[in-house]
């Protein structure tokens, strides 16, 4: 049941589209941003897996992902 922050750090020009994942559900998305956070405000062992965070625009994406482990 705790808390955790998921941050995502993105520079572009234009600014990024930044989208946060689960199991290729869409959780979070906004436009024109460098930082985006994802707060999981009470974490149960469901909720582990990779999370992936996505930045686009008209120049290109990158993504990034991390695993999430709940004891």
């Amino acid at each position: 049941g705790s808390r955790v922050e998921l941050s995502c750090q993105a520079q572009g020009h234009p600014l990024p589209l930044l989208s946060w994942f689960r199991g290729g559900v869409l959780l979070r998305e906004e436009p024109d941003r460098t930082g985006l956070e994802l707060v999981l405000a009470r974490v149960e062992p469901e909720q582990a897996g990779t999370y992936w965070c996505l930045a686009e625009n008209r120049h290109g994406r990158s993504n990034r992902s991390l695993l999430l482990e709940v004891a």
